[in-house]
């Protein structure tokens, strides 16, 4: 789910800045939105759980507006957990450097054949000591 980005905006980004805190894809709609102008958090929400903003179909907001995170205004991500699933199951959730799974895909060969496998007790990580994850792998 980790994956690099490299953002461009002068006058608002820094060049060489680095973020490292949670940022979801999810967190883009509020974010942009914000900066083309239109409403802001609690307001942006309700319109989508209405079904009245322009465009996107009556749902709800899971994003966070990372507008102030992006500029340097604040040093952390407005977001500090995220949920993880396997269809609709969950399967790990992460607070900050912290990742606890409760089911995981096995990476050997089979482990998509056998699918989501649940564990017995919850497997944590903490995933700025060890990015690849290794501690909690079955393999």
């Amino acid at each position: 789910m980790r994956a690099p980005l490299v953002v461009r905006w002068p006058g608002h980004i820094e060049p060489g800045t680095v973020k490292n805190d949670i940022f979801a894809s999810l967190d883009w709609l509020p974010t942009l939105v914000d900066i083309a102008g239109g409403p802001k958090a609690n307001e942006l929400k309700a319109q989508i759980e209405k079904g009245t903003y322009p465009g996107i179909v009556k749902t709800t907001l899971d994003g966070v507006n990372q507008r102030e995170y992006l500029e340097g205004k604040s040093d952390e991500s407005a977001r500090d957990t995220f949920f993880y699933y396997s269809g609709k199951d969950p399967s790990a959730v992460r607070y900050k450097n912290w990742k606890m799974y409760f089911a995981m895909v096995s990476d050997s060969p089979e482990g998509f054949l056998n699918g989501v496998v649940p564990y017995h007790w919850t497997q944590v990580v903490n995933i700025k000591r060890d990015p690849f994850e290794t501690s909690s792998d079955s393999r």
